[in-house]
């Protein structure tokens, strides 16, 4: 099948942007933690104005932004796999898409057949009806008297 290797490899690359974005969280988060662990030791001693506190939150700052050029570089190999299979899923689609347009309109011309020959059958049954008509009445006029338990009028 066509998207079984595009989700394969989608797939992978979601993985890897995933571990980058892990590690550089873990390693945001234990720079935040530690701050707040000399955020509270500084407090309670109260001597030097948060200086190791502000040091901790500029290790942090350092890290800078989690998309880096690598994160976008994969990002773009993502993007630019899902478009052209995009483009490859098209073709199939435009021919399943004219498949059911002429369906649609077979399926309209069989019913326009379909109403045809029951509005046709019932004309003529009707014109059977009609012609038959006579000698039908008279036969079964006959035979109604005698259908009364074999008792005359």
């Amino acid at each position: 099948m066509l998207t079984s290797p595009s989700l394969r490899s989608l797939k992978e690359a979601i993985k890897c942007l995933l571990e980058m974005n892990q590690e550089r969280a873990r390693a945001s988060q234990s720079f935040i933690l530690v701050s707040l662990q000399q955020f509270e030791e500084e407090t309670e001693i109260g001597g030097n104005r948060y200086s190791r506190t502000l040091e901790e939150l500029n290790k942090f700052k350092e890290i800078g932004d989690p998309f880096t050029k690598e994160y976008f570089q994969i990002f773009q190999s993502v993007y630019m796999q899902q478009t052209l299979m995009l483009e490859k899923l098209k073709l199939p689609k435009n021919k399943l898409d004219k498949k059911l347009k002429s369906i649609h309109a077979w399926r309209k011309v069989s019913t326009m057949i379909f109403v045809a020959i029951i509005a046709a059958v019932w004309i003529c049954s009707a014109v059977a009806a009609a012609m038959a008509g006579p000698p039908v009445a008279a036969a079964l006029a006959a035979v109604y008297p005698y259908s009364l338990n074999g008792e005359v009028d």
